[in-house]
C-alpha cells in the first residue's frame, strides 16, 4: 500500500519529464533503482514484473591479450567487457500453460564503464515483462521460464523456478488477493 503522496509526487516526476528527453535518458533511470518501478505500471496495481538482463562477460580477445601483458609483467591492461546477448523474448510457462503478458516490454541497457580495470562500452537490449499478480503458484506445479537472444531466436535458455521462490512469489500477492476475492475466480 503506497502512500497518497507518494503516487502524487510520481505523478508530478513524469508530467515534468515528458517533454524532455533528456531527462529520461541521462537523469531519470527508472532500472537504476527498483524502487522506481511502480512509476511505470500506472496506478500501482498488483503485478508480478519480470526482468531479464544480459551478462557482462570478458571478450576471448581481452582474456588473451591480458594474460600475454601479464607475462610480460604489465598488470595494468584493462578488461574489455561485452554484453553476452541481446534479450529478444520470454515465456512463462505455469505448468505447461503459457502465461501471456500483460505488458512484453524491451528496454536499452547503456553500459560505458571505462576506468583502469575495466573498459565496458556496449549497449544491449533487457526484457521487462508485466504479468498478472495471479501467474504463478502453488497450482502451477512447475513454472519456467525461457529466454530467447537476438543472436539466435530458436536457441532458447530456460530456467526453473524452484518451489521455494514460487511459494515466495505466491505469498507476496496474498494480502490482494483476500481483498479482492471476486477479481480472481477461476
Amino acid at each position: 500500500m503506497e502512500k497518497e503522496s507518494e503516487i502524487r509526487a510520481a505523478k508530478e516526476k513524469g508530467k515534468r519529464n515528458r517533454k524532455s528527453e533528456v531527462a529520461v535518458q541521462d537523469s531519470f533511470r527508472p532500472l537504476d533503482d527498483l524502487k522506481n518501478w511502480e512509476v511505470y505500471v500506472g496506478e500501482y496495481k498488483p503485478v508480478l514484473l519480470i526482468r531479464a538482463t544480459p551478462k557482462l562477460q570478458e571478450t576471448g580477445g581481452s582474456i588473451f591479450l591480458r594474460s600475454l601483458a601479464a607475462s610480460g609483467g604489465a598488470y595494468n591492461v584493462p578488461a574489455k567487457l561485452r554484453f553476452k546477448a541481446d534479450f529478444y523474448k520470454m515465456k512463462l510457462l505455469c505448468g505447461s500453460k503459457e502465461v501471456m503478458p500483460i505488458l512484453p516490454g524491451k528496454i536499452a541497457h547503456v553500459v560505458d564503464v571505462r576506468s583502469g580495470l575495466v573498459n565496458a562500452t556496449d549497449a544491449t537490449y533487457e526484457g521487462f515483462y508485466e504479468y498478472p499478480a495471479d501467474s504463478i503458484g502453488p497450482s502451477c506445479g512447475h513454472v519456467s521460464l525461457t529466454l530467447y537472444g537476438e543472436k539466435d531466436p530458436n536457441k532458447a535458455f530456460t530456467k526453473n523456478l524452484d518451489d521455494k521462490s514460487i511459494t515466495r512469489i505466491f505469498n507476496d500477492f496474498a494480502s490482494y488477493r483476500s481483498q479482492h476475492p471476486a477479481d480472481h475466480a477461476h
